[in-house]
């Protein structure tokens, strides 16, 4: 269970885990389920499958596996020295040969060739694609973040990477990056990937799988891009399924949002613990950027944003109408509280303490123009 706190939409682990599921990449599941304790209502929470050896068990058909991996930890770039910060999901099984045997492989590689028989590419490339749409930053490739995520190799089969933990996703707690969307026309030229995903990764060389993968020949990544923007990540696709999302939780969103008898919300013991408005929760599922304790892109707009920045990085055909026509309001929306409480650093001290110096994240040429 998870209580889905940090993510105001209270969607996103939802939408990325259907997103794995309608590409039919092996993934775990996620749903919505409401908990009691002694009758006691405690809230809506997100029910999550976990990469545990019975998840593989029913996905593969393979009991008490050795070689699923569990990489919670930070991993460093050389991924030998880092292979005691993941652990093996069988408890009775303690032999890591064949996994440090792997990392060495994929250490040594100089590119795809060398390690195609063993590592499952594709895949692996499907999921960096997915992390550059989600602008995720706590999993495997982004720099200083290199966790939340599994390596599985069924029998007779490649090492695969699996990843989860998805709330912090969809431009969660990175608002301060805006430029990642910003490109000019004359960047929209061959290089314009690298640049982008060199800004997504915090720099260009650092973390080799992506180096010889990806920067040395980013063909396979493109048409994988293409693939998955033609097949689900666009607006035509995800916001009538967002839509259906919010209109089935709604209600307990409401409900969340109640004090109890006791003057508590639901399953909180502390009020001044970060709370969503039901206001917040309804604005930033649409295109109203929340600038408060993390900051957080509407996810519909962030959904836009990245769709219309990669299509023209690849020079897609894509919809006209979401591309040129469809207007929205890309507004902020500020909880003067929160902000001053948790980013008091980027306020400039004046007299009258007013918040005029909040920078405004919008921009113009994400919007058609009236």
């Amino acid at each position: 269970l998870r209580n889905g706190a940090r993510d105001p939409t209270f969607i996103k682990s939802k939408i990325a885990s259907d997103i794995h599921n309608r590409l039919g990449l092996p993934s775990i599941s996620a749903n919505y389920i409401t908990l009691y304790i002694n009758d006691e209502y405690m809230g809506l929470y997100i029910i999550m499958d976990a990469y545990k050896l019975s998840w593989v068990e029913y996905l593969y058909g393979e009991k008490n596996t050795t070689t699923l991996i569990n990489c919670s930890k930070n991993m460093n770039n050389r991924l030998t020295n880092s292979s005691d910060n993941c652990i093996n999901e069988n408890d009775d099984f303690t032999d890591l040969t064949e996994w440090k045997n792997f990392l060495e492989r994929l250490d040594n590689a100089q590119s795809a060739s060398d390690i195609e028989d063993i590592f499952d590419i594709d895949q692996f490339l499907s999921e960096i694609a997915l992390e550059y749409l989600f602008g995720t930053w706590d999993h495997f490739p982004t720099y200083g973040c290199s966790h939340n995520y599994y390596m599985y190799k069924p029998k007779n089969d490649k090492w695969k990477y699996l990843i989860y933990d998805f709330d912090a996703d969809f431009g969660q707690s990175d608002i301060l990056k805006d430029d990642l969307f910003k490109f000019n026309d004359d960047d929209y030229n061959e290089n314009s990937l690298k640049k982008s995903l060199s800004g997504w990764l915090m720099g260009s060389n650092y973390n080799h799988l992506i180096e010889i993968l990806i920067y040395k020949d980013p063909t396979r990544l493109k048409n994988i891009l293409k693939n998955i923007i033609n097949e689900v990540f666009n607006p035509a696709i995800l916001y009538p399924h967002i839509d259906e999302i919010k209109n089935l939780i709604k209600p307990y969103i409401e409900k969340e949002k109640e004090l109890n008898t006791n003057g508590y919300y639901p399953g909180v013991m502390k009020n001044d613990e970060l709370i969503y408005t039901f206001h917040e929760w309804d604005i930033n599922i649409e295109f109203t950027t929340l600038f408060d304790t993390y900051g957080t892109y509407g996810l519909k707009y962030w959904i836009i944003a990245k769709y219309r920045n990669v299509c023209n990085l690849l020079h897609l055909d894509c919809d006209p109408y979401y591309m040129n026509d469809f207007y929205f309001e890309n507004n902020l929306y500020i909880d003067k509280i929160k902000y001053k409480k948790y980013y008091e650093c980027y306020i400039k001290k004046k007299s009258k303490g007013d918040y005029n110096d909040i920078p405004v994240i919008t921009d113009e040429n994400w919007k058609k123009k009236e």
